[in-house]
């Protein structure tokens, strides 16, 4: 039963090809139909091939139409989305710039570019500075097979701190530099500077001293 489906098969697909010219097509030795008792005398091997190869003729079309459907413009738009520039300039609100506040736990509260900004003081002594600095160098001494490297990192305070408000933060780069004085062994990461030429972009959050991934990056 199962031989005599693939036969019948087999003869209705041929049958199809030569009855639309596309057998005679594809082979132009061929320049007549052929007999349906040749047809259905055809081995069930040959009709599977034949099958086989149809499909696979299908498939290799189907492919090559697939490469071939994308644009020259969703390809160039795929190029301005990876070239394009990455930060997007902030709206002002409606926070005035001489805005001042005293928050909780020592944290000013300032208007800036109309926004809001909470700043947190920053401290420390000579003291504290020379112990860091003296812990780096025991790990550089240490770790001798290896580069060590100090990367202070200012909070946004000492950048965005208005003159008029005074007395909750000292100055930060007066500590940075000290620190750098007193490494031996390791090197200084000067993110001071990477950092000072960008301070019109959003590299610190507005609600803290943490830096966004983009004064990271910096």
């Amino acid at each position: 039963m199962k031989k005599t489906k693939k036969l019948t098969a087999a003869a209705v697909v041929l049958a199809a090809l030569i009855s639309s010219g596309c057998a005679k097509a594809e082979n132009p030795a061929l320049t007549s139909a052929p007999e349906v008792s040749e047809t259905v005398g055809t081995s069930v091997s040959e009709s599977e091939e034949a099958s086989e190869s149809i499909t696979e003729a299908q498939t290799t079309k189907k492919e090559t139409e697939l490469l071939t459907e994308t644009s020259p413009r969703e390809t160039d738009t795929a190029s301005e989305a990876i070239t394009a520039e990455t930060v997007i300039p902030e709206t002002p609100g409606s926070v005035p710039d001489d805005y001042r506040e005293d928050g909780e736990n020592g944290i000013k509260i300032i208007g800036r570019n109309g926004h809001y900004t909470a700043l947190m003081g920053c401290w420390g002594t000579e003291e504290l500075c020379g112990e860091y600095a003296a812990a780096v160098n025991r790990a550089a001494e240490t770790l001798s097979e290896v580069n060590v490297y100090s990367m202070v990192i200012p909070t946004s305070s000492e950048f965005y701190t208005p003159s008029d408000v005074t007395g909750f933060t000292s100055s930060q780069k007066n500590k940075i530099d000290l620190i750098e004085q007193k490494l031996d062994g390791a090197s200084a990461a000067d993110a001071y500077s990477a950092l000072s030429v960008h301070l019109d972009e959003p590299i610190y959050t507005r609600t803290d001293h943490h830096w966004q991934p983009l004064g990271a990056y910096y």
